[in-house]
C-alpha cells in the first residue's frame, strides 16, 4: 500500500488500468502506455473497494498510509463503490481471543476497529476481522465462518453496486437508488449508510414490511451510536453503567423529560430477530411517529383556524 501511488489506484477505481500492469511507486500510468485503458467497460470498473489490513500492523500504521486510505476512499465514494476493510492476522494481534466465536467481544479489538473506522471513514459494519490459515493442516469451521461471512458482504455490496448503477433508461417510475445515489454524491453519505424507509399513514395495524425497514435502519444507527459512545466515553472507574441513572442525567442536561426517553438494546451479535429488542425498538419508533402526527395536526389545525 504504502508503495503504490494513489492516482494509479484510483485509475484502477475507473477501470483504466489493464491486467497486467506493474504498479510503478515512481510515476503513474499515463495515457500512452500500452496498459493504459482508454475506454472502460461496466466489467473494467472496480464494483467494491475491500482494504485487506493485517491487524498488527494498525499501531504503527503512519499518518501517510492513513491519508492514502483516505483519498482512496474519498474518491471511491465519488464514485459511488461501496467500501469495506477486511483486518487480518488477528490472532497475532489479539492473542487473547482463543475462541473465535468470541472475536467480535473483544474489547482491545473493538477499540483498534473503531479507531481504524475513524481514521480512514469507512463504517464498523463494514470492517471484518478474520484469522488467516497458518499451520492448520485442516478445515477449520471457525476460521472459515469468518471468511465466508466477510465475503458473502463483499460479494453483496458488490451486487447492490450493479443493481444501482444500471442502465435505467427507458424506465418511467423513480427508482429510489437514484435518489439515494444522488443524495449520497451531493452529502458524501455512503450508499451502505443510507436506508429507504416506508412511513406509517393510513394504515391500522402493525405491517411487517413497514417494520422490517424501520428495524434494519434503527438497527444500523443505534450500532453506530453506540460504537461512537464506547470509542470517545471515558473509561476511568466505571464498573457497570445503570440506564436509569444516565437517563436522569441526560433529561436534566437537555430538558427532555423523562416519559419522553426511550432506552433500547442494540441488534450486535444475534443473528436472528428478537422479539424483546424489536419490542422496545417498536415502542420507541410507535412514539416518534405519533409525536409527528400530533405536530402535523395541530399545524394543520392552526392553518384551518387561520
Amino acid at each position: 500500500m504504502g508503495g503504490v501511488l494513489v492516482q494509479d489506484i484510483k485509475l484502477a477505481l475507473k477501470g483504466h488500468v489493464q491486467d497486467g500492469y506493474n504498479f510503478n511507486p515512481v510515476s503513474p500510468l499515463s495515457e500512452g502506455d500500452r496498459h493504459y485503458n482508454k475506454n472502460p467497460t461496466p466489467n473494467d470498473r472496480v464494483q467494491v473497494l475491500v482494504c485487506v489490513v493485517p491487524a498488527d500492523t494498525l499501531s504503527i500504521m503512519s499518518n501517510e498510509v492513513v491519508q492514502k486510505f483516505r483519498n482512496i476512499r474519498e474518491e471511491a465514494s465519488n464514485l459511488k463503490i461501496p467500501q469495506l476493510a477486511i483486518l487480518t492476522k488477528t490472532d497475532i494481534e489479539f492473542p487473547e481471543v482463543k475462541d473465535l466465536k468470541d472475536v467480535y467481544r473483544s474489547r482491545y479489538m473493538k477499540e483498534k476497529m473503531q479507531k481504524f473506522s475513524v481514521d480512514v471513514g469507512i463504517p464498523m459494519n463494514c470492517i471484518f476481522p478474520v484469522r488467516n490459515y497458518s499451520q492448520e493442516i485442516n478445515m477449520n469451521n471457525d476460521i472459515n465462518s469468518l471468511i465466508l461471512d466477510a465475503m458473502k458482504d463483499i460479494l453483496q455490496c458488490a451486487d447492490d453496486f450493479l443493481e444501482f448503477t444500471q442502465d435505467q433508461s427507458g424506465r418511467s417510475e423513480r427508482k429510489p437508488v437514484v435518489w439515494m445515489e444522488k443524495f449520497s454524491a451531493n452529502v458524501g453519505i455512503p450508499m451502505n449508510c443510507i436506508f429507504p424507509v416506508r412511513n406509517y399513514s393510513q394504515e391500522i395495524n402493525m405491517n411487517d414490511d413497514i417494520d422490517s425497514l424501520i428495524l434494519d435502519a434503527m438497527k444500523d444507527i443505534l450500532q453506530c451510536a453506540d460504537d461512537y459512545f464506547e470509542f470517545t466515553q471515558d473509561q476511568s472507574g466505571r464498573s457497570e453503567r445503570k440506564p436509569v441513572v444516565w437517563m436522569e442525567k441526560f433529561s436534566a442536561n437537555v430538558g427532555i423529560p423523562m416519559n419522553c426517553i426511550f432506552p433500547v438494546r442494540n441488534y450486535s451479535q444475534e443473528t436472528d430477530m428478537n422479539d424483546d429488542i424489536n419490542s422496545l425498538i417498536l415502542n420507541a419508533m410507535k412514539h416518534i411517529l405519533h409525536c409527528g402526527h400530533d405536530f402535523l395536526e395541530f399545524i394543520q389545525d392552526k392553518a384551518d383556524s387561520s
